[in-house]
């Protein structure tokens, strides 16, 4: 159905409408009119000059779509490129070198930020720190004493102490009587009888001098038997043989 006129809704919706579908643009359009690109999948608005793209709130466009935009990119350079010096035009004497200085004059405002500021190195007298005065006046001076007085408990604490140079009695230490008691003096002696199995192993020995022993006499050098030379031993002497000899017996006659 083709309509020949405007046709008024009455501020009604249109409801499923579709817009004109086409790969290229209405000819001889009027100003208003609209049509569904298929291509770029966008719709297009006549704005009595030119195809204007609406739509998609994400949408693309051709560089060509956009008049001058060719020309204007052209005109640019590439986004990371570089200049020599020499490419800057009027630039000897407006930059500064890397090390350069400055006068205070030449900062506005320094001089008198400057004056407002103390030296680095100064001192303060105790009234020009507030209140400094009144804590100082509260504080001990760093060298001084105190009376027992004048600390809480102290005395106390002292009258239950002993003396530093004190002694005690005997009794005055628990069980130090009983325990004494149990000792030896420390110089002491004892008997034979004091002594368990003494007198048994005092039995068993020969009389250091005036004994008489029977039967061959060995010596041994570190546990083994060996042949020791007996020196120092007065041999029997007599003016006759000894009678009843044993073999080996020895005797000097002196006459």
């Amino acid at each position: 159905m083709r309509v020949r006129g405007n046709t008024d809704f009455l501020q009604n919706q249109l409801l499923n409408a579709v817009a004109h579908k086409s790969a290229t643009s209405p000819s001889s359009p009027l100003e208003g009119q609209y049509y569904y690109d298929t291509g770029k999948q966008m719709i297009y608005v006549y704005a009595g000059s030119t195809w204007i793209p609406c739509g998609l709130a994400s949408h693309l466009h051709l560089i060509s779509d956009i008049t001058g935009l060719q020309n204007a990119l052209d005109n640019k350079t590439p986004y990371g490129h570089t200049h020599y010096l020499s490419d800057i035009l009027d630039w000897e004497g407006e930059l500064a070198l890397a090390n350069h200085t400055h006068p205070i004059s030449d900062i506005t405002g320094l001089q008198s930020a400057l004056d407002a500021k103390a030296s680095y190195y100064h001192g303060h007298s105790i009234s020009d720190v507030s209140g400094l005065q009144n804590s100082l006046d509260s504080k001990a001076a760093y060298s001084h004493a105190h009376v027992i007085g004048d600390v809480s408990g102290l005395q106390s604490a002292i009258d239950v102490k002993s003396d530093k140079g004190h002694g005690h009695v005997i009794s005055d230490i628990t069980a130090l009587q009983s325990t004494l008691d149990g000792k030896a003096s420390a110089s002491h002696s004892h008997a034979i009888s004091d002594v368990t199995n003494l007198q048994t192993s005092l039995d068993a020995k020969v009389n250091r001098a005036g004994a008489s022993m029977s039967g061959a006499l060995v010596a041994y050098a570190h546990g083994t038997a060996t042949n020791w030379e007996i020196v120092n031993v007065a041999y029997g002497t007599s003016a006759t043989p000894p009678s009843n000899p044993c073999e080996g017996c020895v005797y000097i006659q002196y006459s």
